[in-house]
């Protein structure tokens, strides 16, 4: 693999911060390196794990304090993330990986998932903190079908650097090639309804997305594509709820992706209440409501 290189998108403005995001992700990347030499791959695997759980608790109580210092409003919410990650996510990924005796699945799985959720908090959570984004710092639209495709633009635009373009605004779950589906289901809210919504990716997106996370061509969809996908998906999708007004109450219960047939049969299973489908330039993209 050739060297990955810190994609200086992720950045934020916050010279501390930064620093230290590009630490992290200089930590995720010696992995996936380390992950190509077969000899010593349960040594380097314990004290990458270890040095990556040290740092991450020494930045995110930085991350804290700063947050506290300019009176962030979602501090609360924030700090669920990192120890979600810390006290959940990590010792889970730990546990799989001793179990499977680091087998090349359970490692791709532990990077897939680290570096979709160092990735995804940056350029999703950490911004919103950085620009001290509010419920209110959007004019809401009435047609929320106009403000879900300019927010979606919005969003992939400012992420990837990607230009949308609306394909329909009444997609039914039509084919357009070989496509990676992520659902993510959201619980009751005051009506008692829950609520699901699908990313899907046109493969050729995922491989941009996913070489854009990691600095270098990626041309393969394997555990890490996936999960870095399953892991990216969830803060694309809070974004986009943080600007429409109807989600408020929404909480997140479960994500999972999706095989080919699985979504064929949520498809002949009625119509969704929205359907988008854009050409962002790298592939296709769908955003799907039921």
């Amino acid at each position: 693999m050739n060297e990955i290189k810190y994609n200086e998108r992720l950045n934020l403005g916050v010279e501390m911060l930064d620093k230290a995001h590009e630490k992290l992700f200089s930590i995720i990347r010696k992995l996936v390196a380390l992950n190509e030499e077969a000899a010593n791959k349960k040594y380097i695997s314990n004290e990458g794990i270890k040095y990556l759980e040290n740092y991450t608790e020494r930045h995110f109580t930085e991350e804290e304090a700063y947050m506290k210092s300019i009176n962030y409003v979602g501090f609360k919410k924030h700090k669920q993330l990192h120890d979600d990650l810390k006290e959940l996510t990590l010792p889970a990924l730990k546990k799989d990986l001793e179990e499977s005796e680091y087998s090349e699945e359970s490692v791709q799985r532990f990077l897939g998932i680290c570096l979709g959720w160092l990735t995804g908090h940056i350029m999703v959570e950490d911004r919103i903190m950085s620009e001290q984004i509010k419920d209110d710092d959007y004019e809401y639209s009435q047609d929320t079908i106009i403000a879900m495709e300019t927010v979606i633009k919005g969003i992939m635009k400012d992420i990837f650097n990607l230009e949308l373009q609306t394909v329909s605004k009444n997609y039914l779950g039509e084919d357009f090639g070989k496509r990676v589906y992520c659902r993510l289901t959201y619980g009751a809210n005051n009506s008692g309804e829950k609520m699901q919504v699908y990313c899907i990716y046109e493969e050729a997106l995922v491989f941009h997305i996913v070489s854009e996370m990691l600095g270098v061509s990626v041309q393969k969809i394997d555990k890490m594509s996936t999960n870095a996908i399953k892991q990216f998906s969830p803060h694309l999708v809070h974004y986009i709820g943080i600007y429409l007004q109807d989600w408020k109450e929404k909480k997140l219960e479960k994500v999972n992706m999706l095989t080919n047939l699985q979504f064929k049969n949520i498809v002949e299973d009625g119509k969704p209440k929205y359907g988008f489908l854009f050409n962002t330039g790298k592939g296709y993209f769908a955003f799907y409501i039921k």
